[in-house]
């Protein structure tokens, strides 16, 4: 047995047994080899919330890219992007607009995706910009 910060991995499946019930008072589990397994409904609810969640984390990451960016050209920096750079010379002060829009349709695209784990590698690829530029606001202090 391999001890762990004073478990051992028969303590750790006591500990389990414990938790996870032996039978479930509501019936909505099917108990299977020792595990529950979700009915069709609860892991649809489970599965919505999870892409509700990242969602909201692709809308903060979003306007976190927006904010940290109009921080960056306030204080007489450019931008890195040769996309949005366009942007801001063709439209102006409006390149917030379309850096918005283009969040939304990228949340569009993730609400209807089909794999969680998907949606949340393109999460943690849309927060890459906000840190950044979080890294160069810092060195710029």
């Amino acid at each position: 047995m391999v001890a762990l910060a004073g478990w051992t991995t028969g303590s750790w499946r006591l500990a389990l047994a414990e938790i996870i019930p032996q039978n479930c008072p509501t019936g909505s589990h099917e108990r299977i080899s020792g595990r529950h397994r979700m009915t069709e409904t609860q892991l649809r609810a489970r599965t919505s919330l999870l892409k509700a969640m990242l969602l909201v984390c692709a809308l903060l990451m979003g306007y976190s890219d927006l904010t940290t960016t109009n921080e960056i050209l306030q204080r007489g920096m450019g931008e890195l992007n040769p996309f949005m750079w366009l942007t801001q010379e063709w439209l102006g002060e409006w390149w917030l607009v379309a850096k918005l829009g283009l969040t939304y349709l990228v949340m569009w695209l993730l609400w209807h995706g089909k794999s969680e784990r998907q949606m949340a590698y393109v999460v943690a690829l849309i927060a890459l910009p906000v840190y950044n530029n979080l890294f160069i606001l810092a060195g710029a202090n």
